[in-house]
């Protein structure tokens, strides 16, 4: 701790911001940082405290208290202090991937835990001092790609650049692997993103011809593109593996996945189960369709965790696992304009469960005419909800209370 008063002695201080009329004139930064001196006497108010809760990341009554990235705040707070911004960056990015998202959008669990903050009112300005760590990282190059020493010899091919997929691409760069990424956006529609893939040693294919001349070992499949088409066809015929970041995850998730998919409802019944769990006290990790990708925050789950999806028939289509929990809301005509018909949809949907063993639990709609006659060939326990009437097991309604009744599980 580089000033043991600091925190005594420097009142808590933080940028400004433009006001929300001119913020909406462009896409230009809204914060006025502080001058660097201002900054660095920022950090000094960190006490360095004997238990830092700010870095502790643990669950408290379902609520994370602290960082859950685990970040290292007493050490960078201090080295911004001492005007070591290079060594900053390098123990803000030992913990943390993408600092210049969290140090805007973070809701600062950090400075809520902070003792100083306890003590005087006036937690440590964290977020304020990891942004300016990063935007001086940017602006020094200090944060720049770093390309893997050597390659495998392994190529992949991965289309579509979009929100699951641009981290599945930085990992694969980074351990050394040929990597082609195809979009049909045009290189003035990529902007920077496509500069800073290249940097990494990423190969663009871009615009409307995106897919000519597609060759890899491995093919990930963006959800929204048939597995069918004519250009992924001909590169399965010779050999290449077609897969998606949803079936890798499946692979190598250590804890208990349960997944949702139906026609309506499953954005709210993934996050009402996940509520569920974390009011439990556990660990939930929440994806798939909702749009957060989970393949590379596979390293960081437990086996006591959770993992919670939602899983549209997109990302089913070539699902050849199932979880350990399914949920299928409910069926309708949906998304014909992109499957044959509705048994290709209806298809797609039954992946949630079709592979399942006979240890897993499915759940489906007994108001639903397809689900309910699914629910007769899953392979591991069924269970139905019902509003219109009573089943033999699960929950329904009777009156206006929720009834439960459940029947002994099978055993292999």
């Amino acid at each position: 701790m580089g000033k043991p008063t600091g925190f005594m002695e420097i009142t808590r201080q933080t940028s400004l911001e433009l006001p929300p009329e001119e913020r909406i004139r462009n896409f230009n930064e809204f914060h006025v940082p502080l001058h660097t001196d201002e900054q660095q006497a920022q950090g000094a108010r960190c006490m360095d405290c004997g238990v830092p809760f700010c870095q502790s990341g643990v669950q408290l009554g379902g609520m994370f208290s602290g960082c859950p990235l685990n970040n290292l705040i007493p050490e960078w707070n201090d080295l911004v202090y001492q005007g070591k911004w290079d060594l900053a960056v390098h123990r803000l990015i030992a913990t943390n991937r993408y600092p210049e998202f969290t140090s805007r959008v973070c809701p600062a669990l950090c400075e809520a835990a902070c003792t100083c903050g306890n003590v005087t009112g006036d937690p440590v300005t964290v977020k304020e001092n990891e942004r300016a760590i990063v935007e001086y990282g940017y602006e020094s190059g200090a944060i720049h790609a770093v390309p893997p020493p050597a390659r495998t010899g392994k190529t992949v091919a991965v289309i579509g650049i979009g929100v699951s997929n641009t981290p599945l691409l930085e990992l694969l760069l980074a351990e050394g692997i040929r990597v082609t990424a195809c979009d049909k956006r045009s290189r003035e529609q990529m902007g920077e993103q496509a500069e800073h893939l290249e940097q990494l040693g990423c190969e663009l294919h871009l615009g409307a011809d995106y897919l000519k001349d597609l060759d890899a070992d491995v093919i990930f499949r963006t959800p929204g593109l048939r597995p069918d088409v004519p250009e992924i066809s001909a590169c399965v015929q010779k050999g290449a593996v077609l897969t998606s970041e949803m079936e890798v995850f499946f692979r190598i998730c250590p804890c208990p996945i349960i997944a949702v998919t139906g026609s309506d409802g499953k954005t709210t019944t993934t996050t009402i189960i996940a509520e569920l769990l974390k009011k439990a006290g556990k660990r939930v990790w929440v994806g798939g369709n909702i749009g957060h990708p989970l393949l590379c925050e596979a390293d960081g789950m437990l086996s006591t965790d959770f993992a919670v999806l939602e899983l549209s028939s997109f990302q089913l289509m070539t699902m050849t696992q199932s979880p350990h929990i399914a949920v299928v809301t409910n069926l309708a005509p949906n998304h014909l304009d992109v499957h044959r018909d509705m048994a290709e949809y209806v298809a797609a949907k039954e992946n949630i469960f079709t592979h399942q063993s006979r240890e897993d639990i499915a759940i489906f709609n007994a108001d639903n005419a397809i689900t309910a006659e699914q629910s007769t060939r899953a392979p591991g326990h069924a269970r139905l909800f019902s509003r219109q009437g009573e089943v033999a097991d699960g929950v329904f309604l009777r009156g206006e209370l929720d009834v439960p009744r459940c029947l002994p599980q099978r055993r292999s």
